[in-house]
């Protein structure tokens, strides 16, 4: 019987806990909820995408080395124009940045220490090339990288029609 009083007090500890949890992840499932488009990285969406009634949302996707080429600015060009086609035709908008093998070359300059693979590109009709990437927990490359997240965020993060942000 004690057992069976413990167990129900606990049942009962973790209902407020979790029912908070559900509603916080209740949000975050609503907002992400319906069709998006995913498009090519760095090129803008076609026209009958952008304005297609049946998707919810345009999945923006572009690479490091493009939106900050250089340490001491940011090229938002091409993640802005598209932000504000998704807006002018009501849709959410997701972000995705590629790191990894489009980590910009300031990065390494600065003392980032690279990482030598073969990588397999399918769309190239190469399917083993040479790439390079930061070593993941080099401290060089992880100041950089989180440096460039901050940005992202201080510009995109407010915005209530971002739906969600993926980055690799």
């Amino acid at each position: 019987m004690r057992f069976f009083s413990i167990l129900i007090t606990i049942f009962a500890l973790a209902i407020p806990a979790s029912a908070a949890a559900d509603s916080s992840f209740e949000s975050v499932r609503q907002s992400v909820r319906g069709m998006y488009a995913i498009g090519t990285p760095n090129q803008p969406f076609e026209d009958a995408v952008a304005t297609n009634q049946f998707i919810d949302g345009l999945s923006i996707r572009t690479v490091w080395a493009s939106v900050q080429p250089v340490e001491s600015s940011y090229n938002w060009s091409y993640i802005d124009g598209e932000v504000a086609r998704a807006k002018a035709n009501g849709k959410k908008f997701s972000l995705s940045v590629r790191a990894g093998s489009k980590t910009p070359e300031w990065v390494y300059v600065a003392g980032a220490r690279r990482f030598y693979s073969i990588g397999v590109d399918q769309g190239a009709g190469n399917f083993c090339q040479d790439v390079i990437i930061p070593v993941p927990f080099d401290a060089v490359y992880l100041i950089k990288w989180k440096n460039f997240v901050a940005a992202l965020g201080n510009r995109y993060g407010a915005d209530s029609s971002l739906a969600f942000v993926r980055i690799t």
